[in-house]
């Protein structure tokens, strides 16, 4: 829940009731502080709500419960249809669409909202659409030879809209874009006595509309024992959104220099950030597969699957060429009055604009190619007599990078830039610092990006203190594509009464999988008391590039390097339906061991401790289940009555 100082209430808001409760100068109160607290919501109530307490001490935070309506509606139209042009050819056809408006009194779509203390007020309304066309054409050669084409359209197209019942100008707040994004900056507050968001999420506004194209076939052929299947498959699709992020810009209040989060807040101290940049892209991605397989009967006791498939997994690629890497080991940094031109560790894909910016592939790394998997399996009848059954495989199996990486290079210099500035409204302006008025420090419109593409930034040396560092997601040039080894051993035994038991080994290996690390990790030597940069040193006392380990606004680089293995014991014990009943109990006990899990809401995210060590994070799996239990059974009662119609009754447990 949010948390509000016990010491704010409904008649308090002025600067003298505010000092008097918070124990702060008059003076030092600032107006923007008291607009804000007078704000009000649509509906006539305090946009930051009193604590509704008393007896307690004015910085004693108190939790706060509030109810917001959030709305849903579905809208739905199914079609199918089938067309049997002859007893060997048919085709069917589906459509399929969906229209959800939805409203979110706590803007969470995708993980991208402030969480659970943000305050009610500034949700976000969502307009989502959906399509989906298919058509499959199915082909009888002859008894043994069957083929089906496929083809298929889908469209997601998603946007959604911050609720902002009040500007920055109305608060008397000045933001550098309002004449692009008029909206009140978000503020956090994460203290002793207060932890609450005000304002929109700074990822709210934005929308993205993603195109699907496949076209598939698969000819079955029987041939004596073999079964084979022969098949491609191809798939395009086309990402286009954008992402207004940070444009109304965040205030941080924390507990700082003596002073709590509010006070911070109502004196004017805290840290601001403000985004700027190219918001927009354009990807498109094009994957290519084919694979054949054989069942193979061998005699009547030994029974063979062998397959091969081919995967290219192509990567993105951008419409205007807006994609751009950090190469570490081409690094060449200047000065604040005399930036590094290219080259200097940034290269950009093919036709990007970036003038000067060394060119390479299409897709910023190359793609990888090396995609052939094989799998095979077995059933073996032990005896000959159908009592025990052997089973086993192996498979290797190769999937897509995530593409969100991609989706990253939104954030990325020269592309964007993040302004980091020092609200200090009682001694500003001096030494460039920010006042609670004028907190934010003086970005670019989006117009003015992208910027030329120097290290340090050339929008650097215009902002006091922290600089503007060099910051971005980056790619691993040796990106290769993951795959997972699967393997198995089991057999299957009839016991008496039409008892079923089954007991295997279950495993499987992943290799090259994603993670994220963070480049400009510091390194402090102990017997030197010194830290030094990966990336490079700051100069005078500003860093050149981030050290931040934040996915936005620090220097990751997306690898394929990770592993997983997971092995298990696997048990179970089944009756098959007779005497009105049907049992089933499984056990499993295994390990699920792996070095990075993403984040609960994408797969990209930064994980704790020494990036130069990954190898240290080794442990279970977030979703490892050491144990698990499953009983289940069906029993279908005996008659109620003395005739055929009787009430039967079913239990399922």
């Amino acid at each position: 829940f949010p948390v509000v100082p016990a010491g704010l209430t409904d008649t308090n808001r002025t600067a003298a009731g505010l000092a008097a409760a918070f124990g702060l100068p008059v003076a030092s109160i600032t107006p923007s502080s008291i607009a804000l607290l007078n704000a009000r919501l649509p509906n006539g109530s305090f946009a930051i709500p009193s604590s509704g307490v008393t007896g307690l001490s004015a910085l004693t935070g108190v939790p706060i419960v509030q109810s917001g309506e959030s709305r849903f509606k579905e809208n739905q139209f199914n079609l199918n249809g089938d067309i049997n042009f002859s007893q060997a050819h048919t085709l069917s056809a589906k459509f399929f669409f969906a229209d959800n408006p939805t409203t979110q009194a706590n803007y969470n779509f995708a993980g991208l909202g402030n969480g659970a203390n943000q305050l009610i007020g500034f949700g976000g309304d969502l307009t989502i659409k959906q399509k989906l066309y298919t058509i499959a054409d199915t082909y009888v050669f002859s008894p043994n030879v069957v083929n089906q084409a496929r083809v298929g359209f889908s469209r997601i197209r998603v946007t959604s809209v911050p609720q902002e019942p009040f500007t920055a100008a109305s608060v008397g707040i000045t933001n550098p874009l309002a004449s692009l994004y008029p909206g009140a900056p978000t503020l956090s507050f994460a203290g002793t006595d207060s932890v609450f968001f005000l304002g929109s999420s700074p990822l709210a506004d934005q929308s993205s509309r993603i195109n699907a194209y496949t076209a598939s076939d698969t000819l079955s052929w029987t041939v004596g024992n073999h079964r084979l299947k022969i098949g491609g498959e191809y798939r395009f699709s086309q990402v286009k959104f954008y992402f207004n992020a940070f444009t109304r810009g965040q205030i941080i209040y924390n507990n700082a220099s003596g002073l709590t989060a509010f006070q911070n807040f109502l004196a004017g101290n805290g840290t601001s950030l403000i985004g700027s940049g190219v918001f927009d892209r354009y990807y498109k991605v094009t994957d290519t597969s084919g694979f054949i397989q054989d069942d193979w009967k061998v005699n009547s006791r030994l029974s063979i699957n062998i397959g091969l498939r081919y995967d290219i997994y192509g990567l993105p690629v951008e419409d205007q060429g807006r994609l751009v890497n950090l190469i570490p080991n081409q690094i060449r940094i200047g000065t604040f009055a005399a930036p590094a031109p290219p080259p200097n560790g940034l290269v950009q894909a093919e036709g990007g604009p970036l003038a000067g910016v060394p060119t390479v592939e299409k897709t910023l790394v190359p793609v990888d190619k090396n995609n052939f998997a094989p799998r095979i399996g077995f059933a073996f009848d032990l005896w000959g007599d159908q009592q025990v059954i052997v089973r086993g495989g192996y498979g290797l199996y190769y999937d897509r990078i995530s593409t969100r990486f991609a989706n990253t290079q939104l954030f990325n210099y020269p592309y964007f830039a993040l302004g980091v500035g020092v609200v200090n409204n009682s001694l500003a302006p001096l030494l460039g610092l920010r006042s609670a008025a004028n907190p934010f420090v003086p970005i670019p419109l989006p117009s003015a990006f992208p910027t030329v593409g120097t290290v340090p930034s050339p929008l650097a040396a215009g902002i006091p203190f922290v600089g503007l560092p060099i910051a971005g997601v980056w790619v691993d040039p040796e990106l290769q594509t993951p795959y997972v080894q699967q393997y198995n051993l089991g057999a299957q035994i009839a016991l008496p009464k039409n008892f079923v038991a089954e007991i295997g080994y279950v495993g499987n290996r992943g290799t090259h999988l994603l993670q994220v690390i963070t480049l400009n990790q510091p390194i402090y030597n102990q017997a030197a008391n010194t830290t030094t940069f990966p990336l490079g040193q700051p100069v005078g006392g500003i860093p050149i590039f981030s050290p931040n380990k934040n996915l936005t606004g620090g220097n990751q680089q997306v690898q394929t390097t990770s592993l997983s293995s997971y092995s298990s014991l696997q048990m179970s014990l089944s009756k098959r339906f007779s005497d009105g009943l049907q049992f089933l109990a499984a056990y499993t006990v295994g390990r699920s061991t792996d070095y990075y899990n993403g984040t609960s809401v994408n797969e990209l995210g930064n994980t704790p401790g020494d990036q130069f060590n990954w190898r240290s994070n080794r442990g279970p799996s977030d979703f490892n289940r050491k144990h698990r239990l499953v009983v289940s059974g069906v029993y279908d009662l005996p008659k109620l009555g003395d005739n055929d119609h009787g009430a039967k009754w079913l239990v399922n447990t």
